[in-house]
């Protein structure tokens, strides 16, 4: 699968000057924008400061949301890796550096330690990942070939309480040197997206609001339509060099059903619609408001590639236990990273049969959260 977030062209810190008349005012701004410490023997304006993209993708699968209210909160951060290019020499500049923020959960600052500063001289390649984990317990890097490796990654994860890992690389996000010389921060602003795909199953009932309908257990898949190993991890890598690139390795997969839930799931969500009409959207309970359906559940699950994956619903309607059914879905053929795939079944509680309803399949930002981020 190729991913679409990627560095296209280098960024270039280099700055051609000419010959120019200067003001005395002007000549202080330049003296002022030029002042500088000494960093690898060349003159340098300031430390390579480190964010996420307060515009971008920040928001995160968890009570949370948002990258910067969880750091603070429990102080996880990401890593980032990065290096210069300079006379055809490469320069590791960041190897797994965590990166976290401090403040509140509303108003918080990213930093890192020790400080790096930026060369004028050079060129610059970065890449970052969220959650941060350490050298040899899931992150790797191969200064050679600038390969990141994030590894152990779990196939199948609650939303609830999983990791929602994220990447990023700094195309186009990294500040050149001359434009900081120019009054702007000098920081690389890392535009994160989701690495994972999100499965949620949703349920609503119709035809006798007095029998209510209670799902029991939901597997995904068979023997034949095989998905992710349940207890199985993946591995992901990120190119960002000149040519960039992302992969996922081979994703382990089994003849066993994926047990999405065993719990048990009452369903409120009811539409009057009693005479077996338009029963595909859910109508007005009282004038105004209109149900939504429950959600059974939610998984975070790495991208795998597999065509009508069957849903098998175990369910009650009343205190009568339904035989299980099988349900034909059109999930897939391709489980991508950044989607969230939302599956809504339907029950007949006079009928006692269960449909799916439709399946929606949707990108990442969904839901307003807070600090103008979004959620799935």
């Amino acid at each position: 699968m190729t991913f679409f977030m990627g560095m296209t062209t280098d960024i270039r810190f280099k700055i051609h000057f000419r010959t120019v008349v200067l003001t005395a005012a002007a000549a202080v701004v330049l003296m002022l924008a030029v002042s500088c410490n000494k960093h690898d023997g060349v003159l340098v304006e300031n430390a390579i400061g480190i964010s996420a993209f307060r515009a971008g993708t920040r928001a995160l699968v968890n009570d949370a949301n948002d990258m910067g209210s969880q750091s603070v909160t429990d102080g996880t951060g990401f890593g980032v890796y990065g290096y210069k290019t300079k006379s055809d020499v490469y320069t590791q500049i960041f190897t797994n550096q965590d990166v976290t923020a401090s403040g509140s959960t509303d108003n918080y600052t990213w930093s890192y330690t020790p400080l790096k500063y930026w060369d004028m001289s050079a060129y610059y390649r970065y890449v970052a990942y969220w959650p941060y984990r350490a050298t040899g317990s899931g992150a790797s890097h191969n200064e050679d070939t600038h390969i990141l490796t994030l590894s152990g990654i779990p196939n199948w994860q609650p939303a609830a309480t999983g990791d929602d890992w994220l990447i990023a690389t700094s195309a186009g996000e990294a500040i050149s040197y001359f434009n900081r010389a120019m009054f702007v921060d000098g920081t690389v602003y890392f535009t994160f997206s989701h690495l994972l795909a999100q499965i949620e199953v949703q349920a609503w009932y119709y035809g006798d609001e007095n029998k209510h309908a209670i799902i029991t257990g939901l597997e995904l898949g068979d023997n034949t339509h095989q998905v992710p190993s349940e207890s199985g991890t993946a591995t992901f890598q990120q190119n960002y060099s000149v040519t960039p690139a992302a992969s996922w390795g081979t994703v382990t997969k089994d003849d066993q059903k994926a047990i999405l839930t065993s719990n048990t799931t009452a369903l409120v969500a009811f539409s009057t619609d009693e005479d077996n009409g338009r029963i595909e959207d859910l109508k007005e309970i009282t004038p105004g408001v209109t149900p939504v359906p429950d959600v059974v559940c939610t998984w975070l699950v790495v991208p795998f590639s597999q065509a009508d994956i069957p849903l098998t619903v175990s369910y009650k309607i009343g205190d009568s236990t339904m035989d299980p059914v099988t349900v034909t879905t059109t999930l897939g053929p391709d489980i991508e990273s950044g989607k969230k795939y939302i599956l809504r079944l339907k029950i007949n509680t006079k009928t006692n049969q269960i449909d799916l309803a439709e399946l929606w399949v949707k990108d990442w930002t969904d839901t307003s959260v807070n600090k103008e981020v979004y959620n799935w």
